[in-house]
């Protein structure tokens, strides 16, 4: 086991911060010790402690680093010496190791901590400010104020904020609130490139950071303490990272969802006909399986053989009914069992080719590259803010129980389903295009679309 030494003079260490305890022992850090904390955190620990241990965990990593250099040095002087390569011995190469490993686990432990977001102190167009970014990317420039007066708190307008937070701050003996605004929200897909940058203010050279935005928006630049602009760097870094990774790895599984839907139904396939299998034991239908059957049309199939149906949406439009069926069964038996008008499995299909156009997954976007801007519209954006394998399933379930409850409200029959489908439709445009960043946002936006549909 390896132990890290955060002391005031050692010239293998940063200097530690001076304590307002002089007498405060040294502390003594491991990576087994570090891990502990941050599985704490990632549990749910106090936020306050955050900062702290990344803050010791980069100087792990400073140190381990600097250790594995100083090795370096001493094997290419040993080999200059000797005129000949000179190899670590056992002890030697096992050390070499335990730091590459010690190091590569404290990099993951600080990149995690940094993509949960983080908050700072900064100077933007002269004010300061506070620099927020959430954990899904959400990125706000916080105007900040205190105050005793309660009628401070909400200003006449609240239209004008897309951020408004209220917080009682401790430690005072008169109630004292804090107020966060935000009149702009930005997202991480807007980010472009973030570097460090030296900018002039009132002619004097000042440290700070350039945040480039995508479609033409203007450049931002904010100034800070050094160290709180190399980590802001830092945090907006990974998220940007993360973002564009999940974006490679969605993107490709949106292709394979288009594959799908160019995918014809084959009686002949085994693969097929086990997915069918697997809707007909999902939805209950009583008796034996059989491909084709009068019994399809009781779960709202058109005739009784359930590839006809399938013809238009492929493999996808049968995977999309399963996938509802599975994972959402209760609702998809009470929508069946209330005898509505419409065709249940008929209707899900159509609301596989209403996604499709939504998200304006077609022939040419499938053709285009990942870089391509058409692939990074507001409607794309949450498969790879939520980075789910299972996310266009879980929106079009979302969907068919929005239809489901427009129905009722509109107490809709069988000839009402062009307008109701194209009312879902619009709606479905609606919520996609506001960003939503994860699958419960979606959701929650979805579900107040249904509470407005509510009797």
């Amino acid at each position: 086991m390896f132990l890290f030494h955060m002391t005031m003079h050692s010239p293998t260490t940063p200097e530690r911060p001076k304590s307002a305890h002089p007498s405060e022992p040294v502390q003594v850090f491991t990576v087994e010790a570090v891990e502990e904390q941050y599985k704490h955190i990632m549990a749910g620990g106090k936020e306050q402690s955050v900062g702290a241990l990344k803050e010791t965990i980069k100087a792990m990593i400073e140190t381990y680093e600097r250790r594995i250099q100083e090795y370096d040095g001493d094997l290419i002087e040993q080999s200059l010496n000797a005129r000949s390569s000179v190899s670590l011995s056992n002890d030697d190469s096992t050390t070499y190791v335990v730091y590459n490993r010690a190091i590569t686990k404290l990099k993951g432990f600080l990149n995690a901590l940094r993509l949960r977001g983080d908050e700072f102190l900064i100077i933007h167009k002269g004010e300061d400010k506070l620099f927020k970014i959430d954990t899904d990317g959400q990125i706000l420039f916080c105007s900040t104020k205190r105050t005793t007066n309660m009628q401070d708190l909400v200003p006449p307008d609240m239209s004008i904020f897309c951020y408004f937070n209220v917080t009682v701050v401790e430690g005072v003996r008169n109630s004292t609130y804090e107020i966060r605004s935000a009149k702009l929200q930005h997202y991480i897909d807007d980010v472009a490139k973030i570097n460090m940058e030296n900018i002039v203010v009132n002619g004097t050279s000042k440290g700070g950071c350039c945040l480039q935005w995508k479609n033409g928006q203007k450049s931002t630049f904010v100034t800070a303490m050094p160290e709180e602009i190399f980590e802001l760097v830092e945090v907006v870094g990974a998220h940007v990272k993360r973002y564009n990774q999940a974006s490679l790895k969605q993107i490709q599984l949106l292709k394979d969802i288009y594959k799908c839907k160019s995918t014809p139904f084959n009686p002949e396939t085994p693969e097929h006909v086990m997915l069918l299998e697997r809707l007909w034991k999902a939805m209950n239908i009583r008796g034996e399986f059989q491909q084709v059957s009068p019994l399809w049309k009781t779960i709202g199939f058109q005739g009784i053989n359930p590839a006809t149906d399938f013809r238009a949406m492929g493999l996808l439009g049968l995977l999309n009914l399963l996938y509802f069926a599975e994972n959402h069964g209760q609702k998809a038996h009470a929508q069946i069992n209330s005898q509505k008008e419409y065709p249940w499995a008929a209707t899900g299909i159509n609301i596989t080719h209403m996604l499709l156009e939504v998200l304006k997954i077609d022939q040419d976007l499938i053709s285009q590259h990942s870089g391509a801007q058409a692939w990074h519209t507001p409607r794309l954006s949450i498969f790879y803010y939520a980075n789910d394998d299972d996310t266009f399933d879980e929106i079009y379930s979302q969907i068919f129980l929005l239809f489901d409850r427009l129905w009722s409200h509109v107490n809709a029959g069988y000839m009402d389903f062009p307008r109701v489908i194209a009312q879902v439709k619009k709606s479905t445009e609606g919520v996609l295009e506001r960003r939503p960043t994860g699958m419960n946002e979606l959701i929650g936006m979805i579900e107040h679309l249904q509470m407005t549909y509510s009797e």
